[in-house]
């Protein structure tokens, strides 16, 4: 392969690279203003797309919100699950997680998060 070639074959990769995080960061910014606006079921959808493609912190926060907000306390376990483990998880999340398990039926494990 010559210069020439992998040269193009660079310039293609980051191209698309480039395409690929603009298009998650469109997502992001669309599923923010759906939930500004309280339509919480596109939010939703946008952010399991993200999540999809991406491994994004922002995303499982708010879609964790989103699924509290639209009383889904099985899916707002889970998703509150994974954000407590986050570094930019809050107290507040924690408090959320709690709830969500007591509302489960598992407020035991709640107990053990401290």
């Amino acid at each position: 392969m010559n210069i020439l070639h992998k040269t193009t074959l660079l310039t293609l990769v980051m191209i698309f690279s480039c395409m690929a995080a603009f298009g998650q960061s469109a997502k992001m910014k669309r599923a923010s203003k759906y939930m500004q606006d309280l339509n919480y079921s596109s939010a939703i959808e946008l952010y399991q797309q993200v999540l999809e493609d991406h491994d994004e912190a922002e995303a499982k926060i708010n879609l964790a919100e989103c699924y509290r907000h639209t009383a889904d306390s099985e899916n707002a376990e889970y998703w509150y699950g994974q954000v407590v483990r986050l570094p930019q998880a809050e107290p507040i999340h924690k408090l959320y997680y709690a709830l969500a398990l007591q509302e489960n039926g598992k407020g035991d494990q709640g107990e053990n998060m401290g």
